[in-house]
């Protein structure tokens, strides 16, 4: 995996640029000769004390999403809509489970590559 950057948060007083260097495996913390003691030891506090385990809001938020869709796949079964169980029905009732079969049938497809 390639390195990717980030800028981290600095005052605009500073005139120094901080930034993230991530590997995949290690997250280096790159500094700027000119950054001054204090600086140092402020962004050492933060990451000392980043826990990983703490999701962001945006985090927090994509994981319940991923959550609340894995027990609506539960819920709706793995079985595809079966349009023999509309026959006799109202025919706006027969459009719209043909038009649920066929959206079973492109996420399944999207899904399967």
């Amino acid at each position: 995996m390639s390195p990717r950057w980030m800028r981290l948060y600095a005052p605009r007083s500073a005139r120094t640029s901080l930034a993230l260097d991530c590997d995949g495996q290690r997250v280096t913390l790159c500094l700027a000769d000119s950054v001054k003691p204090a600086q140092v030891n402020q962004a050492r506090r933060l990451v000392e004390t980043h826990d990983p385990a703490q999701l962001t809001p945006d985090q927090q938020a994509a994981a319940d999403r991923a959550i609340k869709l894995q027990q609506s796949r539960g819920e709706a079964g793995a079985d595809e809509l079966r349009l023999a169980d509309f026959d006799g029905k109202d025919v706006l009732l027969i459009q719209l489970a043909r038009k649920i079969l066929w959206l079973e049938r492109e996420v399944r497809a999207l899904r399967s590559g």
